[in-house]
């Protein structure tokens, strides 16, 4: 039985995201997707929560989807990667599909050998305190650029690219036996209905319509919960954490925090008159958006470097079709983590699992808040997986 991973977001799912999907069916008996929780990895809340997201995902052709909880769904490449490739080990795949944009042949390989390397480690040690003023993603390339006989730019700023070099590197440097299957995505330089997750996001905040930009079922799903005002906005989330740094007395630091970069959200938020301003004011060449947004979101739910450097202990399931009911009625005792399909399966996890889950439960709660119809606190507790 060939089982197919795939770590996601799905913010919303669009019309790419829907023939990778396509291209993972053709040669895999079962799809698992391993998808971010609530938040996603700009650190920012997701547009549809994780089971408006999920139900879309099985519509689309998936068998099965668990969560990539949080702290890990908002961490770094790395973090987002490693946490990912161990949900996808544990739930059994034998093969990791991803998207990038261009074929490289064994590019991702060769580069994560590198990045491997303890060799790469002190370079890189050493470059740091040559260029103090340079960003990690910029110390990084100086230092892979050296390795190889080609420009490595426009693998280095892709997302998409940066991702499966880690999905890659995750998969070597924990002896998974998994392989590879990269996809191309398609773009909107082939199909003008081909845009990204943020462009669609950009044209949902100015009133645009995006429905040709997406599968009718997604756009249904879509439409459905903005009318029930289930739809996140992300400026919410800005808003309370520009609040907390406003006023934070806790001398600790936490995730990303680092280096400087707490103090300055602390300061640009005393300036600053909304939490946009705040990063706006924050932001330098070596502090990006994305790590000033994972600092504070981290601060805010007092997220530890261990936190991200550990392994997510259980998987929740957040939806399934038949397919996917039978796998996990058939492989449940072989799978290397305990699946949570209800509130009460908690009693049975691990205190580790249980520390681990309580972190995914403060962000969720958190979430409740950042919809435009507030929910209840507990609202995620009392959810269960969408079964077709």
């Amino acid at each position: 039985m060939n089982v197919t991973a795939i770590i996601c977001e799905m913010n919303p799912l669009h019309l790419g995201h829907a023939h990778i999907l396509r291209e993972i069916r053709k040669t895999s008996d079962c799809v698992i997707a391993v998808m971010s929780g609530n938040f996603v990895q700009r650190a920012e809340c997701a547009i549809l929560d994780k089971y408006a997201r999920a139900e879309a995902v099985i519509r689309a052709g998936v068998d099965l989807v668990v969560e990539l909880p949080y702290p890990w769904c908002s961490g770094g490449a790395e973090y987002f990667a490693s946490a990912g490739t161990a949900l996808a080990h544990a739930m059994g795949a034998d093969t990791l599909a991803f998207g990038v944009t261009a074929e490289r042949g064994d590019l991702y390989a060769r580069i994560a050998d590198v990045l491997l390397s303890p060799d790469f480690a002190a370079d890189l040690q050493a470059e740091a305190k040559a260029f103090p003023a340079l960003g990690a993603a910029q110390l990084r390339q100086r230092c892979l650029q050296k390795q190889f006989d080609m420009d490595l730019s426009p693998v280095l700023g892709a997302p998409n690219d940066i991702l499966a070099i880690e999905y890659v590197k995750a998969i070597r440097a924990a002896g998974y036996a998994m392989l590879i299957h990269p996809i191309l995505r398609l773009s909107d330089r082939e199909d003008s209905r081909f845009i990204g997750a943020t462009g669609i996001r950009e044209m949902l905040d100015a009133g645009g319509d995006v429905q040709a930009h997406m599968p009718a079922y997604s756009h249904d799903i879509l439409m459905r919960e903005t009318e029930c005002g289930h739809l996140a906005d992300p400026a919410r989330l800005r808003e309370m954490i520009f609040h907390h740094l406003r006023f934070r007395k806790n001398d600790d630091t936490f995730a990303e925090g680092g280096g400087g970069v707490l103090d300055r959200l602390v300061r640009c938020a005393a300036d600053a008159r909304s939490g946009e301003e705040m990063y706006a004011l924050s932001a330098t060449k070596k502090y990006t958006h994305a790590r000033l947004r994972r600092a504070a979101l981290f601060d805010f739910l007092a997220v530890a470097e261990s936190d991200l450097k550990s392994t997510p202990a259980y998987a929740l399931l957040l939806a399934a079709n038949k397919t996917g009911c039978a796998y996990l009625a058939s492989h449940r005792k072989d799978l290397s983590l305990p699946i949570l399909t209800k509130p009460s399966d908690e009693r049975d996890l691990s205190p580790e699992a249980r520390a681990r889950y309580a972190k995914a439960k403060e962000a969720d709660r958190l979430y409740t808040l950042c919809q435009r119809s507030v929910a209840p606190a507990d609202a995620y507790l009392r959810r269960t997986p969408y079964i077709e």
